[in-house]
């Protein structure tokens, strides 16, 4: 499925004000165009930097990383830098750079209990 990355970046380079670098890294290896709508969000929601926002927002399946950003904002005394590092998508959907999930192997089997 390479023409999610490539429609996510039609979508970002028509609604957004991202320079196509930009419009790249935030959708290079993305598997829809949920990325573009988060950042949408964060652009209405947050006052972050264009640039923090495509680190948020990179390979984001939904709004959760600006969702968290809203909270840790309200709740913590991280500045903006921390925030996007404890909030991104790669790290609250423990993905890889490429967007790919980060590998857990399965739980033992319960019934015969090995690994």
């Amino acid at each position: 499925p390479g023409g999610e990355g490539l429609a996510c970046y039609r979508d970002a380079s028509s609604s957004t004000r991202l320079l196509d670098a930009d419009a790249l890294r935030l959708c290079e290896f993305a598997p829809s165009s949920a990325p573009v709508d988060c950042y949408e969000q964060a652009s209405r929601d947050t006052n972050l930097l264009s640039a923090q926002k495509v680190d948020l927002c990179r390979c984001a399946s939904s709004a959760a990383p600006v969702e968290c950003a809203l909270e840790a904002k309200r709740e913590t005394r991280l500045n903006q830098a921390q925030i996007v590092n404890l909030c991104r998508a790669t790290h609250l959907e423990r993905l890889y750079r490429d967007c790919s999930p980060i590998y857990r192997a399965p739980p033992p089997d319960p019934i015969y209990g090995g690994r």
